[in-house]
């Protein structure tokens, strides 16, 4: 999504939510229906790019080739900080977690789900050379 784009519609939802408050506050809304409404919009919210901490490895190119060794000199809340960018959740069966049970952050997710991981360009895209 272009940045404008999110732009707008973060502005909307969080209107939805001001408007949902005061909904609720004047009895228009049942407290089920406010809980409910108010979760899906955080949800949207949440699935949306963060403008202050952009995930664009593109533009970013150094810090990704270098993430190794970032990682390694990074100190525990900037460990944490990067866990919270890319991991959502984490389903850990008692001290063992499986790779497929990691839920990674949306603009993390291609580079982390196992069909991007096994995907590998074609090395016969030179359409001069036949087979």
């Amino acid at each position: 999504m272009p940045r404008p784009v999110v732009g707008a519609r973060r502005r909307r939802l969080e209107t939805r939510l001001t408007r949902l408050t005061q909904l609720f506050a004047w009895g228009e809304l049942s407290g089920e229906d406010y809980r409910q409404q108010m979760a899906d919009t955080r949800t949207m919210l949440a699935e949306l790019p963060d403008p202050s901490k952009p995930v664009a490895f593109d533009r970013n190119r150094r810090v990704t080739v270098t993430m190794a060794e970032n990682v390694e000199k990074a100190t525990r809340p900037q460990l944490a900080e990067l866990v919270q960018l890319l991991v959502e959740r984490v389903k850990a069966k008692g001290r063992s977690i499986e790779p497929e049970s990691v839920e990674w952050t949306p603009p993390a997710r291609p580079f982390f789900e196992p069909a991007a991981l096994l995907w590998r360009p074609r090395t016969d895209s030179n359409r001069r050379r036949r087979p």
